[in-house]
């Protein structure tokens, strides 16, 4: 109560200073939000008479932000949520939360700093937020993703939102070198527990080199590791990573080249734990990229060599936790089994999304995305990524080709090799622009994307073979000015055998559990979207949502569902 009273007497100021302070050393801004989902449950093969088929959920969601700055050299964010689930009348349901605090400043005209809340990143092999889904989504679900993001602290930069502190400067030269950056952060990942669980943390930096237009290099480290005395435990485990980066750059009248490369390595080993098998393993990445200007063609290639023992837990780490279960209809059938994860939930669950840094490697689902699980870092890969395409050209389309070429360094529980092929395609059509009469917008986008295990050897149990492939349609009219009409569907089939790998604490495969998969996912929505302005809309959907598998003992279910959804942010 004293925590809630304080924040309240806080908001009280700041909106009093708001209104009579001119110079705005203080002042409020935030999100609002308004959700309301219907949900009717029904199996496709066979009829349920245990589980409810209608579901109605939904919430209200204010975040009010105090912006202050006391003086030219400090500013600080404190960010409250009030929430209201729906189902909790007359304010039993109301939550106050601190969502966000952090104070950010400049030492000296120099040092730039920030304590609290921080977001993050390096390299994607050293410190990265890797995209949650190899799934194209289309516009008319966007919102979902959108709000997702926005409560998991995910930007489009693919930073980690970490609680800790971070400070960076620059020095300057006259000749020879134009710039020397630092950047510097400590994270705190796990608390104590004062018995057998000592302190986390996460750190490291990284140092930029900026030679001149044409040239720059940076050497950058991480490590998660435990801080021995915390706790009774006398082991510490420690995981540091090290790279280094060099990147060429030409930028003339009608062309442009970019030539980079990062090659590093990492190290796992726990301080006074004999058990402990200590490995380290290598990485490296090179590629170039061509524009060419007049027509906004690029071209871009690169090759990876990734180790099979690369363990970096900053690029490693899943936004999704593939281990849970949903939350709505969590179980259905007269037998009330668990419902596996589905399209639907990656896009409106929250309760399946991560926000911290794993030690381990994370368990993952093969239908969604088995190339490269862990982005560009996962580990035990190697091959090159082609990817041609043009951006807006004349502000008419976007086209965009992606083909990969991935295999094994070394086999797992066999010499053989498996293969990885990956097709991805995606275009948008801004057709509006076509009608000379037509000043309003139309807009189609398209995207295919199909993934290929294989792997082929003398005995049965060698033999994987795996296929993902998934296509995305969608379309957004505006009727009249600022109301959009709109449709979206997605759709993805896997099928197939594979194996998953059991670890054990240390990171080495004991194990492979059999994954076969012959599930078939589909999405369609129709809606409305009006937009009262660039940050406030209001959007309804349509949407039925379908899963089938070929297994005899399957339940295969439909959700007719509708969504109503209010965004704002001031």
């Amino acid at each position: 109560m004293k925590r809630l009273l304080y924040i309240n007497l806080l908001l009280l100021l700041c909106l009093q200073v708001y209104g009579q302070d001119t110079t705005r050393k203080v002042w409020v801004s935030g999100a609002a939000r308004g959700v309301l989902y219907g949900d009717n449950y029904s199996l496709e093969n066979t009829t349920d008479s245990v589980t409810p088929a209608k579901l109605n959920s939904g919430h209200t969601m204010v975040d009010l932000t105090a912006n202050i700055k006391p003086n030219s050299q400090t500013y600080i964010n404190a960010t409250l949520r009030v929430r209201n689930d729906y189902g909790g009348f007359w304010g039993a349901g109301v939550t106050f939360d601190v969502r966000q605090l952090y104070v950010k400043g400049v030492v000296a005209n120099t040092i730039r700093y920030q304590l609290g809340d921080i977001n993050y990143k390096l390299t994607p092999y050293t410190f990265y937020n890797n995209d949650e889904s190899a799934i194209h989504i289309p516009g008319a679900f966007r919102v979902y993703k959108d709000m997702l993001h926005y409560d998991m602290f995910y930007q489009e930069d693919n930073s980690w939102r970490q609680q800790g502190a971070a400070a960076d400067f620059a020095l300057e030269f006259s000749n020879v070198v134009e710039e020397l950056q630092f950047n510097f952060f400590a994270t705190r990942q796990n608390p104590t527990d004062f018995g057998l669980t000592s302190e986390r943390i996460f750190y490291g930096g990284n140092i930029s080199l900026l030679q001149s237009k044409y040239f720059d290099a940076g050497v950058n480290f991480t490590n998660m590791m435990d801080i021995l005395g915390t706790s009774e435990d006398t082991t510490s485990l420690h995981m540091p990573v090290q790279s280094l980066t060099a990147a060429f750059h030409i930028d003339e009248e009608n062309w442009n080249l970019n030539v980079k490369a990062e090659l590093g390595n990492s190290r796992v080993y726990v301080d006074k734990d004999t058990s402990f098998n200590e490995h380290e393993d290598y990485f490296y990445d090179f590629g170039a990229a061509f524009l060419y200007k007049p027509y906004e063609l690029f071209v871009d290639l690169s090759y990876r060599d990734v180790g099979p023992k690369f363990r970096s837990p900053g690029a490693q780490s899943l936004r999704l936790n593939y281990a849970s279960n949903p939350f709505a209809f969590g179980r259905i059938g007269r037998d009330q089994d668990l419902r596996a994860l589905a399209l639907i939930d990656l896009l409106r669950d929250a309760s399946i999304y991560n926000y911290r840094l794993s030690s381990n490697l994370q368990t993952y689902l093969p239908r969604y995305g088995n190339a490269q699980p862990y982005g560009v870092a996962t580990p035990n890969r190697r091959g090159f990524t082609l990817v041609v395409g043009q951006n807006n050209y004349k502000s008419l389309y976007d086209l965009k080709a992606t083909y990969q070429s991935l295999s094994e360094i070394v086999g797992q529980g066999t010499e053989a090799l498996r293969a990885y092929n990956t097709l991805r395609l995606n275009a948008t059509l801004h057709a509006g622009s076509l009608i000379s009469s037509y000043n309003r917008a139309i807009d189609f986008e398209f995207a295919y994307w199909n993934e290929n295990t294989k792997r082929e050897g003398q005995e049965t149990f060698e033999n994987v073979d795996f296929t993902n492939t998934s296509y995305s349609v969608g379309v957004e009219i505006e009727t009249i000015n600022k109301l959009k009409l709109i449709y979206g569907l997605m759709n993805i089939e896997s099928s197939g055998f594979e194996y998953l790998s059991l670890r054990n604490s240390s990171n080495e495969i004991v194990d492979f559990l059999e994954y076969e998969s012959n599930v078939s996912e589909s999405i369609s929505a129709v809606g409305l979207k009006y937009e009262f302005s660039a940050t406030s809309n209001l959007q309804f959907n349509w949407q039925v949502s379908q899963w089938s598998n070929s297994d005899d003992n399957s339940l295969d279910y439909r959700f007719d569902q509708f969504a109503l959804m209010y965004n704002l942010k001031f």
